[in-house]
C-alpha cells in the first residue's frame, strides 16, 4: 500500500510510495490527458531517473486540477517549481486537455527542454520561411504505435525488466521493489489484451495508468 494517500480537488487521488527522491535522481512524470476534461480518466505516473515508483495521480480532474497535481508534486519531491533541472514533466500532446494541461505548466514559468522542466520533442519546421529550422514542441504526440511501445514496457517490467533503446535488449528497471506498486495499475495491466500484435486495454476498459507507466519509464530511457 502506499505510504501517503490523498484526494486532490474534486475527483483526483494522488498515492505516494516514496517520500523523497533516490539521492543524485531526477523527478519524472508522465501525464496521460483525458480526452475530455472533468469526464474522461487521466493519470499521472511519477518515478525517479532510476525507475523507481515514487506516486501517482488517477482521477476524472479538471485541467487546473491536474496543473495544481503537478505542482504539488514538484513541489514535494524537488522543493519548488523553480528547481526545474531537478524534474521532468511529459504530457500527451493529442488530447485538447493535454495541450491544455501544457499552456498551464508553461504559465507557472516552467521552461520547455528535452532534457528538464516539460518535456519537448525536437521538429522540423514546414512553415514558409523557415523550412528546415528545428523547434521545440512541448509534449509528446501520440501515436497507436507509440502507445503500444508503453504497454510493451510495462508487459514486459512485470518480470521486473524494461527495454533498451540501443539493441532492444532487457534491461534491469533499477532498484523499484515491486515493479508497479499500485493495485490500481496492476488490475488495469491484468485486463490488457493483445489485439494485432499490440497490447491494449478491451473494449469498454482502461489504460490510462498503464499509458503514463509505460510514458514515464520511456521518459527515463531517453533522458538516461
Amino acid at each position: 500500500p502506499p505510504i501517503y494517500r490523498e484526494r486532490l480537488g474534486s475527483h483526483l487521488s494522488v498515492s505516494l510510495w516514496e517520500e523523497s527522491l533516490p539521492p543524485g535522481s531526477m523527478l519524472l512524470m508522465f501525464a496521460d490527458t483525458a480526452q475530455k476534461s472533468g469526464v474522461d480518466y487521466s493519470a499521472i505516473r511519477c518515478r525517479a531517473s532510476d525507475k523507481t515508483v515514487l506516486a501517482e495521480v488517477h482521477g476524472r480532474g479538471l485541467v487546473s486540477e491536474l496543473a495544481a497535481a503537478v505542482e504539488w508534486l514538484i513541489n514535494h519531491y524537488c522543493g519548488h517549481v523553480r528547481n526545474y533541472t531537478r524534474y521532468c514533466v511529459a504530457v500527451e500532446r493529442n488530447a485538447g486537455t493535454g495541450r491544455d494541461l501544457l499552456d498551464h505548466l508553461v504559465n507557472m514559468g516552467i521552461p520547455i527542454s528535452t532534457r528538464y522542466g516539460v518535456y519537448a520533442e525536437r521538429v522540423t519546421s514546414k512553415r514558409p520561411g523557415a523550412r528546415g529550422r528545428q523547434t521545440l514542441r512541448p509534449g509528446l504526440q501520440q501515436t497507436h504505435a507509440t502507445r503500444a511501445m508503453f504497454l510493451e514496457r510495462i508487459a514486459h517490467a512485470v518480470e521486473g525488466t524494461g527495454w533498451s533503446e540501443v539493441d532492444n535488449s532487457p534491461v534491469p528497471l533499477g532498484p523499484s521493489g515491486p515493479p508497479f506498486r499500485s493495485e490500481y495499475l496492476v488490475n488495469e495491466l491484468s485486463a490488457l489484451v493483445e489485439i494485432e500484435g499490440r497490447w491494449a486495454a478491451p473494449s469498454g476498459g482502461h489504460d490510462d495508468l498503464a499509458i503514463a507507466d509505460g510514458g514515464a519509464l520511456y521518459l527515463a530511457e531517453r533522458l538516461s
